[in-house]
């Protein structure tokens, strides 16, 4: 059996990483980063990104020692460590992949296989509502749960992550890469299906934002499957199926989108009031440095459920202002490194992940921080090839 590099793991083990508890996480990602920095000779990449991140996190940790008096709980201590520390084992994550020769089509391939097991958790998930079967939890985790939505109890998929959201970004990080891959080795209609079945587990998760966002990509992938002069004729027939639909249905979709604004309106109360109250709090207490430590608002932590306003609890303007800017600059490093047929699907995704950090924390699991930083070293890597015949 071949050894797999430790460059690789990260990829191939992160449904571990998913099932596992947090601190577990933490220990796993630090050995993978120790592995990685050890075969690298401890040679790290110092670009403006990896600086400004690295400064972000020192002021998170300023901030965290600032703040540390006036908390009484010790776990929200630790989380708000857990937190800080997350992010700099991420970014020498990105440093790390933007700087070693990588196999490209091997990480595609291992992400596709991600999205296949997500596909496979949907289904056993439709089985067990079918035939009524109860799935157990693993580790404390669920494969579904119920919420209320429109009055009713709805199940929303989870997939064993900590939280229903965790699923969309997940999605959105894994689907470029598995896309090109089944592009290269499969048939049109077998990537179809892929498109339109890897879209159904973020649908059953309920987020709104999500089923927006991830509708748009899937539109834009369709598209890309066929040549223009196809494309051109399936966008002329999606417009009039959809004009002919508003035209004599006007009502009801109206009546839809007001329940799908309005199917969850607790949890849009409670974020509202969550943003406000920590935004409120940042410019009383601290406003230059930030809380640091997330305290804890009708059993949600303020400074949660948006990776900005997160940025302003955490670490106030100054923290703010460097997080945004290495935001921007890590884009457009993106950006400049993408290839031509590569433009499109990554783009809308990387695009639909900026959206979605509006609304929730990219920092919410360990595992999801280090695979964003990874995979957004992976493409801004100048050493990057596919296949294996530079490292031969």
């Amino acid at each position: 059996m071949k050894k797999i590099e430790f460059k690789y793991w990260l990829f191939l083990l992160i449904w571990v990483m998913i099932i596992l508890p947090k601190p577990i996480q933490m220990g796993l990602i630090i050995i993978i980063v120790i592995g990685c920095l050890i075969k690298n000779n401890f040679k790290i990449k110092k670009d403006k990104v990896f600086c400004l991140f690295l400064l972000y996190s020192i002021v998170h940790l300023l901030s965290i020692v600032v703040n540390f008096l006036k908390y009484e709980n010790t776990e929200r201590v630790i989380a708000a460590l857990n937190t800080c520390g997350i992010w700099i084992v991420s970014i020498l994550l990105y440093s790390y992949y933007k700087d070693t020769k990588i196999d490209k089509q091997k990480i595609k391939k291992y992400l596709a296989y991600n999205l296949y097991i997500l596909i496979f958790l949907f289904f056993i998930t439709i089985i067990s509502q079918k035939f009524n079967i109860s799935i157990p939890t693993i580790l404390s985790r669920n494969l579904y749960n119920y919420e209320w939505l429109n009055n009713t109890m709805e199940l929303r998929f989870f997939g064993f992550m900590e939280y229903a959201n965790l699923v969309v970004y997940f999605y959105f990080l894994c689907f470029p890469f598995a896309f090109d891959y089944i592009k290269e080795k499969h048939s049109k209609i077998f990537l179809f299906c892929f498109i339109v079945f890897s879209a159904l587990p973020v649908i059953m998760t309920n987020s709104r934002l999500g089923i927006f966002l991830v509708l748009l990509l899937v539109f834009f992938a369709v598209t890309n499957i066929f040549n223009k002069q196809t494309n051109r004729v399936l966008m002329i027939l999606f417009g009039l199926i959809l004009l002919f639909i508003a035209v004599f249905n006007f009502d009801k979709i109206t009546n839809i989108i007001d329940g799908v604004i309005d199917s969850r309106e607790g949890s849009t109360s409670m974020r509202s009031a969550i943003y406000s109250l920590s935004i409120n709090r940042t410019i009383d207490d601290s406003l230059l440095i930030g809380n640091g430590i997330k305290e804890i608002f009708n059993g949600y932590p303020l400074g949660s459920h948006s990776t900005f306003i997160g940025f302003f609890y955490k670490t106030g303007l100054i923290g703010t202002i460097v997080a945004i800017t290495a935001f921007a600059l890590l884009y457009i490093e993106f950006y400049r490194n993408l290839r031509q047929e590569e433009k499109v699907i990554y783009l809308i995704s990387a695009f639909c992940v900026l959206i979605f950090m509006m609304t929730e924390d990219l920092d919410g699991a360990n595992w999801l921080l280090a695979l964003y930083f990874s995979l957004m070293g992976v493409i801004c890597n100048s050493r990057k090839k596919e296949g294996e015949k530079n490292e031969k």
